[in-house]
C-alpha cells in the first residue's frame, strides 16, 4: 500500500530536521564534546594518533577533521531531503492550480 502524500511529506521533514541538525552539531560543536558520546570512529582516531603523535591538540585537531567530514555528509543528505520536499510541495501545488484552471 502506497503512503499518503503527507506521510511522506512529514517523513521528509522529519529526515530533513534530523539529518541536518545532526551535521550541523557535527561539523561546529568542539572535538572534547562529541568525544564524550563517540567511543568507536573519531575516539579510535583520537586514541591512535595520541599514540603516533604524543600531543593532544594534534589528536584533536584530527579527531575533529573526522568529525567535519561526517558533518559536512549528514548536511548534505539532509538538504537533499530538503531539497525534494521543496519539489514534491511545488509539484503538488501546481497539479492542484492545474486542476483548478480546468474546471
Amino acid at each position: 500500500m502506497a503512503k499518503s502524500n503527507k506521510v511522506k511529506r512529514r517523513d521528509m521533514l522529519v529526515m530533513f530536521i534530523g539529518f541536518t541538525t545532526v551535521g550541523l552539531a557535527s561539523a561546529f560543536l568542539p572535538a572534547e564534546s562529541l568525544l564524550a558520546f563517540d567511543r568507536k570512529t573519531g575516539y579510535g582516531i583520537y586514541q591512535s594518533s595520541l599514540k603516533k603523535h604524543k600531543s593532544k591538540k594534534k589528536a584533536l585537531k584530527e579527531a575533529k577533521n573526522l568529525y567535519t567530514m561526517f558533518g559536512g555528509l549528514f548536511l548534505l543528505a539532509g538538504l537533499g531531503f530538503g531539497f525534494n520536499l521543496l519539489i514534491e510541495i511545488l509539484a503538488n501545488k501546481l497539479k492542484e492550480m492545474d486542476s483548478i484552471s480546468e474546471k
